[in-house]
């Protein structure tokens, strides 16, 4: 009976853990999104101030939910990104 508990208790905290490690990669990658983000700002134009605000609150977003959606990093990139080699270079940053 003991034995049993005891794996139990071995599963279940390798099961935290892995749930830990996955919210680790996905903040991770959120990270990583949102410095993406800011690479390609940086070298379009100086952000204002509201952008700044902006791209803080969505780092603060990516960092509270673990992830960042492609539609949120999209809205904070800049409007004269069109060139697809662009795109995926970002993409690729992300991934």
């Amino acid at each position: 009976m003991k034995a049993v508990k005891a794996v139990k208790a071995v599963k279940a905290v390798k099961a935290v853990k892995a749930v830990k490690a996955v919210k680790a990669v996905k903040a991770v990658k959120a990270v990583k999104a949102v410095k993406a983000v800011e690479a390609v700002k940086a070298q379009t134009a100086s952000p204002t101030t509201e952008q700044n605000s902006k791209l803080k609150a969505l780092i603060a977003r990516g960092k509270e939910q673990g992830f960042l959606t492609y539609a949120e990093v999209n809205d904070h990139l800049p409007n004269d990104i069109v060139d697809p080699e662009q795109i995926e270079d970002i993409v690729n940053m992300i991934n």
